[in-house]
């Protein structure tokens, strides 16, 4: 769930996911998305309720995801990789190798 949210970030959606795991290292309630009650069945519901009705509350957090992303402790790992290995990036893209061929 925590990569696909930090996806979700990067390109601007706004993140409602529950209170538990990777979401909440990453999500800060009411700033960079919203965070429900894993067992409260109404919760999921209103949160995107609150986006759908509040327009700045959803660009706030849209605006607010972005940025969090680029603190993030994941994406800065993986900078720190691409730094360190770039060639493996490039001998992937270079031999236009698709998921699941290999080398």
């Amino acid at each position: 769930m925590g990569l696909t949210a930090m996806e979700a970030m990067a390109v601007g959606v706004a993140v409602v996911g529950p209170i538990c795991g990777e979401l909440m290292e990453i999500v800060r309630h009411g700033h960079n998305g919203l965070l429900v009650d894993t067992h409260d069945e109404g919760a999921m519901l209103s949160a995107v309720s609150r986006l759908v009705n509040d327009r700045m509350l959803l660009e706030r957090i849209q605006a607010n995801a972005f940025e969090a992303l680029a603190y993030s402790p994941v994406v800065s790992a993986f900078k720190i990789l691409d730094c360190l290995f770039p060639r493996a990036n490039q001998d992937v893209e270079g031999r236009g190798l698709q998921s699941g061929q290999d080398a």
